[in-house]
């Protein structure tokens, strides 16, 4: 009794309305075992807001620098992101920072964490699976009713198993970030099926102009976001973290829908062209990611009754485009050439 550091603790501790690290709970109920600089949760059950934290931890803290050596951590949540950021603590923060979400997340953590008390360093080891519905953005980009994998090793994160919502499409797909400083990298290779290409572009214009602090076009400008056209879409790149201009990679594409006529996918050939009359239902692109350019090294449009093929670029950073076409009206009379021309 008398030595501090011969003493092992059993506790048991049943709370309403606790504040844990400064995060508001309903209730908290939990059984600790504990020694000098060593705390072993075997359990934490915690409500908020209809939500729950359910896990064990084990917490190692270095008696003489009282330096926090190393956590490891088990949990299942479903309490809001930022409680639960907050009852985790700051070891946790740089994980889930990259998401914004309008619903609480259900998520299952195994995670290991060295501090500066640890003889191996300042380093982190996560596994997790992520379930979301409504909204979630990842560095500001939203998609609809998420779910993936996230495993952390240090400054690696991997993304994998990715499924959600975009456009109404489905978005499948694996990202991986590396790197420190200005050498973090991202790299991503992403497949999105079914999507409307109205409210993609609409979708994509307000968030680039919101990471160039712009307003976005005005709706319809390119395309209506109504507009019947599906979209499926490949791609892989790679690329500085912070920098959207500076990737590179390939994809191709595919539009179908009878209101492509309606999109002005060739600038203004488009406009000179009465597409409309050309009855266009299919679209297909194959192209390289090069920075702030897109390389098309083939785009065809094919109709009931006529055919264009193109080449040519475009200028992400400008919003220029650059192509080459060559028409095909394949039923065409002299007089439908007169009229669809000019």
């Amino acid at each position: 009794w008398g030595d501090g550091t011969q003493a092992a603790v059993f506790v048991a501790a049943e709370v309403s309305n606790p504040v844990v690290r400064g995060a508001a709970l309903d209730h908290l109920h939990t059984r600790l075992f504990v020694r000098p600089g060593f705390y072993d949760g075997l359990e934490v059950f915690a409500t908020r807001d209809g939500g729950v934290i359910d896990g064990t931890f084990t917490h190692v803290v270095d008696r003489d620098s009282l330096q926090w050596r190393q956590l490891d951590l088990t949990l299942k949540s479903t309490v809001g992101l930022d409680v639960a950021l907050q009852v985790l603590g700051p070891a946790s923060a740089p994980l889930f920072a990259p998401y914004e979400l309008g619903v609480a997340p259900a998520v299952t953590l195994q995670g290991r964490f060295d501090g500066p008390g640890s003889i191996n360093g300042k380093h982190q080891s996560v596994d997790a699976r992520v379930r979301t519905s409504g909204e979630l953005r990842f560095h500001q980009f939203p998609v609809q009713d998420a779910a993936f994998g996230l495993k952390v090793r240090d400054e690696e994160i991997t993304v994998s198993d990715l499924e959600a919502g975009f456009a109404g499409g489905t978005l499948v797909g694996r990202a991986r970030a590396w790197g420190l400083g200005p050498d973090r990298r991202i790299g991503f290779d992403l497949s999105l099926k079914d999507a409307s290409l109205g409210e993609g572009i609409v979708i994509l214009q307000k968030f680039f102009a919101d990471r160039r602090g712009q307003s976005p076009p005005a709706p319809g400008k390119f395309v209506q976001e109504k507009a019947n056209v599906r979209t499926e879409l490949d791609a892989s790149a790679e690329g500085a973290y912070g920098n959207p201009f500076s990737y590179y990679g390939s994809g191709n594409a595919v539009l179908r829908g009878t209101a492509i006529g309606a999109v002005p996918l060739l600038g203004s050939l488009s406009e000179l062209l009465k597409f409309t009359s050309l009855r266009f239902t299919d679209a297909r692109a194959a192209f390289k990611i090069a920075g702030p350019r897109l390389l098309f090294s083939e785009f065809n449009l094919r109709g009931s009754n006529s055919a264009i093929d193109a080449h040519g670029s475009y200028a992400l950073d400008a919003s220029e485009l650059d192509f080459n076409a060559k028409i095909f009206p394949f039923l065409a009379s002299g007089n439908l050439v007169k009229t669809v021309v000019g």
